[in-house]
């Protein structure tokens, strides 16, 4: 029991001990590890740095452009002269009917309105009078794709309603 006495008294003896050598030799490397760089390196040369140059401002221009985009006088008013103008207006049609002659189907399409209209036979790949493309004809329906190939719009032609 006295052996046990005594060595739970050496053990708090001995790490501070240890301890403290470990804080002094903490200390003798540091010190020499932090000391200042000598002088005797060459400084690096300074950036060479100046104002950017101010960007002079057409008034002329700015009031052209705004003139021709009207914003004034509500959304009916504005044009947008970034994008380009829609072509002019095309011949008013609707899908009258699907032929089909041998293996092939044929899109017949009335063109125009009143006495003047008259029936037109379409194919796939051929334009219909709004500038779009037949893409696909169905046994009662005609599809089309108007528009550049990456935004281009798919729209479907009926024959008939379908009763809901």
């Amino acid at each position: 029991m006295i052996g046990a006495a005594l060595l739970a008294r050496r053990r708090p003896v001995q790490l501070a001990a240890a301890f403290a050598a470990l804080l002094a030799s903490a200390a003798v490397l540091g010190w020499h590890a932090g000391e200042a760089p000598s002088s005797a390196a060459a400084a690096a040369a300074p950036a060479r740095w100046a104002l950017p140059p101010i960007n002079a401002r057409d008034p002329a221009h700015d009031a052209s452009i705004l003139t021709a985009r009207h914003p004034w006088g509500g959304g009916a008013a504005f044009r947008d002269i970034d994008t380009p103008a829609p072509a002019s207006a095309a011949m008013p049609w609707h899908l009258a009917g699907i032929v089909e002659r041998g293996d092939e189907r044929l899109a017949l399409v009335l063109v125009g309105n009143g006495p003047t209209a008259k029936l037109e036979y379409r194919a796939v790949g051929d334009s219909l009078p709004d500038g779009s493309v037949l893409v696909q004809i169905g046994a009662d329906s005609a599809t089309s794709e108007g528009g550049q190939s990456a935004a281009a719009e798919r729209r479907v032609y009926r024959l008939f309603d379908k009763a809901r």
